[in-house]
């Protein structure tokens, strides 16, 4: 495997990982928001 494969490869893996990690960084924010909003008012 050369070596520009395998940086393309982990990158890819990198990449998704961090999609996913936002998205559910945004969906644990609004579900805590929603949350806050209808307990602490």
């Amino acid at each position: 495997m050369p070596t520009e494969l395998v940086q393309a490869t982990y990158q890819e893996s990198f990449k998704r990982k961090l999609d996913i990690f936002l998205r559910t960084k945004d969906s644990i924010f609004l579900w805590l928001t929603n949350f806050c909003f209808l307990f602490c008012l």
